[in-house]
């Protein structure tokens, strides 16, 4: 089964990751906990889902301002680094 970890860095994230997960219902579930397998951030324990399989970066005019755009840039730096899946979205803004 997929699970999309949703940032809670990354605005927005969550929102499109349940609506996707309501579309493709049982195929999909959300998560906003750390994957364990990104072992150099620090350890969230979120809500639900189960351990991440993939991660969705919603990518927007915001995305990288505001207080929490250096975190999330680690965290994508950390999924890359740990061969974590990243599915983007783009939103026309």
């Amino acid at each position: 089964p997929v699970v999309l970890w949703a940032s809670t860095m990354n605005v927005g994230a969550r929102d499109l990751a349940d609506a996707v997960a309501a579309a493709v219902a049982g195929s999909i579930s959300v998560t906003d906990a750390t994957p364990s397998r990104l072992s150099s951030l620090p350890r969230f324990s979120g809500s639900g889902g189960g351990e991440a399989t993939h991660m969705l970066l919603y990518l927007n005019k915001s995305t990288w301002a505001g207080d929490g755009a250096e975190a999330l840039a680690d965290q994508v730096r950390a999924a890359r680094e740990g061969k974590l899946p990243i599915v983007m979205a783009h939103e026309n803004d």
